[in-house]
């Protein structure tokens, strides 16, 4: 289902390939079709790119390296990259070569991750000397930071994460899979967990999709053994997103089951980051009940898929903040919510959460505002041409957030957007590795 590859020893032409079933001209690619736009696509790829990468196609490759590399350059320090899987999506995709197991999907990803770190640093001189290295501890990070390279941190994004899936509400793991497979990714240096993602589990109830969307991943959620969703009043003053034919102000029934609480305790004895993303409102409060209670600063929203409200909690436990890195104008807005939520005794720093390669649509072109113009000049100095690809030349006025090197630009966007907050937003986005940093020592410092 997905097309393409961060890179090849056999270079970009095979990196960023078509998939198979996309050609000759993408009308059998029914993936394309349901999750990003109907309708052919070029897909010859190298050198012209006419039919991709686009900030609306979910199945083609926008993460290869020399995307990420320009990014670097513009000033990005710290990147959380999360494994991804769906066992729905994965079984029901026809020419599928991979396991469907989620966790043994997270083993092949992490061997995956480590040969693109060797790759990098095989163009650079040798181990180490790459700009793309993996840190498992704070010092690690502010070390790899401040040598002036990309600080890689890891987490996972799965739907049965330990197993942990349920079938008629029956869980499939137990206690002992939940610290075993904690521990495995603690080894892994996996040190951040979303504990549900697009469905219901046997740890708790998913955030809900909203729309078109929302009744796939329904289906999905049914194919996976847990059936329709189940809505009910909200819990509070937090809300799941409007599924469907459900009314508004609905949410999920469910909450985190006495596994899920378990597995929030189980990471935080694990010194490990909570990411609240994907839970239901009714999981999200419990499990942010649990981290105050505890007192434990290891908790995150990393790409917006919590309830604005939780931000709050979040950055008074001590954690942080990311907003999905989409829409131009909804980013501000909510940064601005963000700062006005955020402690004052401490500064405050942002992340963005792109969700590239993780079936997240990404930032389309800026129908109003004053276009980017170029070269421009980012906050390190890094002065900012047109991105090019073969001899496709990008611009992020016409062609939005099309793949991962385009972020630099993206921020200029939102700078000029944002108008006489321009400068205060990037700022906050340029205090987000040292943010994080500061969190990750109090989650290493933290004691019971």
């Amino acid at each position: 289902m997905h097309c393409g590859r961060p890179f090849s020893p056999l270079g970009i032409t095979v990196a960023l390939a078509d998939c198979p079933d996309h050609r000759p001209d993408g009308i059998p690619a029914v993936s394309e079709h349901i999750l990003s736009r109907p309708g052919p696509h070029d897909t010859k790829g190298w050198p012209t790119f006419k039919g991709y990468p686009a900030w609306y196609s979910l199945t083609h490759e926008q993460t290869y390296y020399k995307w990420i590399e320009r990014t670097w350059r513009s000033g990005l320090r710290v990147l959380n990259n999360y494994y991804v899987q769906n066992r729905v999506l994965c079984e029901i995709y026809p020419l599928s070569d991979e396991p469907c197991n989620e966790m043994e999907s997270v083993r092949i990803q992490h061997r995956r991750l480590l040969q693109l770190r060797d790759y990098i640093d095989a163009q650079a001189g040798g181990p180490g000397k790459g700009f793309f290295q993996i840190a498992t501890n704070s010092q690690e990070l502010r070390r790899i930071v401040a040598s002036g390279k990309l600080a890689v941190t890891l987490g996972i994004e799965i739907s049965e994460p330990f197993g942990c899936g349920a079938v008629g509400g029956r869980p499939l793991c137990s206690s002992a899979d939940i610290d075993r497979g904690l521990d495995e990714l603690h080894g892994l240096g996996v040190r951040q967990v979303i504990l549900t993602h697009k469905f219901d589990n046997a740890l708790g109830g998913a955030r809900m999709d909203g729309g078109l969307t929302g009744v796939g991943v329904e289906i999905g959620q049914v194919y996976a053994g847990g059936g329709l969703w189940q809505v009910g009043k909200c819990p509070g003053h937090t809300h799941d997103n409007d599924a469907v034919g459900r009314g508004s102000e609905r949410c999920n029934v469910r909450g985190l089951t006495r596994l899920g609480e378990y597995a929030v305790r189980a990471t935080i004895k694990r010194n490990m980051v909570v990411d609240v993303d994907h839970l239901s409102a009714k999981s999200s409060d419990r499990a942010l009940d649990i981290v105050s209670a505890l007192r434990y600063p290891g908790v995150v929203s990393s790409h917006s898929w919590t309830d604005e409200l939780n931000y709050r909690r979040i950055m008074a436990a001590g954690g942080v903040v990311g907003l999905y890195g989409g829409e131009t104008e909804s980013f501000i807005d909510e940064w601005r919510e963000a700062r006005k939520a955020a402690p004052k005794d401490r500064p405050f720093g942002l992340g963005f959460g792109p969700d590239m390669n993780g079936l997240g649509a990404q930032a389309p072109p800026r129908k109003t505002g004053t276009p980017v113009t170029y070269p421009f000049t980012m906050p390190n100095g890094a002065v900012v041409s047109r991105q090019r690809t073969g001899v496709r030349v990008f611009d992020v006025t016409k062609d939005g957030t099309a793949h991962y090197g385009l972020l630099p630009d993206w921020i200029q966007g939102m700078r000029l957007q944002a108008g006489a907050d321009g400068a205060a937003l990037v700022a906050d986005l340029y205090r987000a590795a040292e943010s994080y940093a500061a969190m990750w020592e109090r989650v290493e410092a933290y004691r019971p």
